[in-house]
């Protein structure tokens, strides 16, 4: 049985609202398949390749800093977001 490593979804999502993107746009950039981006951030492991893959692009394209400040509590903590898509935030 083939094991693979769960990502948490609150930081998977938190980290591709950060920059804006819908699922298709964290697919398109880390060269991936939206339904395997879906599985990810429905908690299911991945493997190190997806991992990777998914690793790679959040570090190519760093959050938007304006995007960050509209996520961030004036504690400082960060705010849980759902977002479907891209259009949710023009």
């Amino acid at each position: 049985m083939k094991r693979g490593y769960p990502i948490r979804p609150d930081r998977l999502e938190r980290a591709r609202a950060r920059r804006g993107w819908s699922m298709s746009d964290l697919a398109e950039k880390s060269n991936l398949g939206i339904a395997t981006v879906s599985r990810a951030e429905a908690g299911r492991p991945v493997s190190m390749r997806t991992l990777r893959r998914l690793a790679a692009a959040f570090v190519r394209y760093p959050p938007l800093a304006e995007v960050g400040a509209l996520l961030d509590n004036e504690d400082g903590t960060q705010v849980a977001v759902a977002l479907s898509s891209s259009e949710d935030i023009a």
